[in-house]
């Protein structure tokens, strides 16, 4: 392993002149230290990890139930896409059995309703209907 090198930050001050000293010999009265022996670990008995599983029951998803929001979520899109298409329907009967904006115009133009069906009565009738063809077959052979 590695040895990390410490390396201080603070500045060097000067030291002053060392003066000599006289060596005294000093006598110790450390005790040597007694190596002691090492002694191996015995080797403890490895465990092994437990696992534990939990079981629970779970209903299918397409269960409709107020106590999972998530489940609850499911069953208010169901019921706005069943909402949406209601309302879809409703609207197409009442456009369906409603008149034609452009009918309406055409009501006006002649003069009321009375007069509208008097128009449609002369339209449906052989006579315009021939009356027609045969002006319309005479511009045809102009144009040639």
């Amino acid at each position: 392993m590695p040895v990390k090198k410490t390396v201080s930050t603070k500045k060097s001050v000067a030291k002053k002149p060392a003066t000599k000293t006289v060596a005294k010999k000093t006598t110790s009265t450390k005790k040597p230290i007694a190596k002691k022996p090492i002694v191996k670990a015995t080797a403890t008995k490895a465990t092994k990890p437990s696992v534990r599983v939990e079981v629970k029951k779970t209903t299918p998803t397409n269960a409709c139930c107020s106590t999972n929001a998530c489940c609850f979520t499911s069953c208010s899109q169901k019921i706005i896409f069943l909402l949406l298409i209601v309302l879809n329907l409703l609207f197409a009967l009442f456009f369906f059995f409603k008149k034609d904006p452009a009918l309406k115009l055409e009501e006006l133009k002649v003069g009321g309703a009375e007069n509208m069906k008097k128009v449609e009565q002369l339209y449906n009738s052989d006579l315009y209907k021939d009356q027609q063809t045969s002006a319309i077959d005479q511009f045809l052979e102009w144009q040639q």
